[in-house]
């Protein structure tokens, strides 16, 4: 069990703001990510410094196969945070980044795959 931790933020492609996430095990991207988790880890989603934005949600899957022990929520208007079924060694949600940015609304979808305790 461990603390995965995806960072947001903005980058600037061809002049304009869009969401960029790294997260605890190396993987970035603009727009979308696949983060790879296991049963029992407790995953954050942090709002790095530099991306300013007037809400911000992370919304799931409402289906049967939800990986969460519960579902995300909120920490700080920077934070959300969420814990993944410890019994799980398979499982996948594509979950909603929802914010408001310059009164715009956007909305990106990363994923979270849950892998078995000896795959990395």
């Amino acid at each position: 069990m461990a603390d995965v931790i995806i960072f947001l933020s903005t980058k600037q492609i061809a002049g304009k703001p869009n969401l960029y996430l790294r997260d605890s095990h190396g993987n970035n991207g603009v727009g979308s990510i696949v983060t790879k988790v296991k049963g029992g880890d407790s995953v954050f989603w942090i709002i790095d410094n530099d991306m300013a934005v007037d809400k911000f949600e992370i919304i799931t899957t409402a289906d049967d196969d939800c990986i969460y022990s519960a579902k995300p929520f909120q920490i700080s208007p920077s934070q959300w945070s969420a814990v993944i079924q410890g019994d799980l060694t398979t499982g996948i949600d594509t979950y909603d980044v929802r914010y408001t940015k310059d009164q715009k609304s956007k909305i990106n979808d990363p994923k979270l795959i849950v892998v078995p305790p000896e795959e990395d």
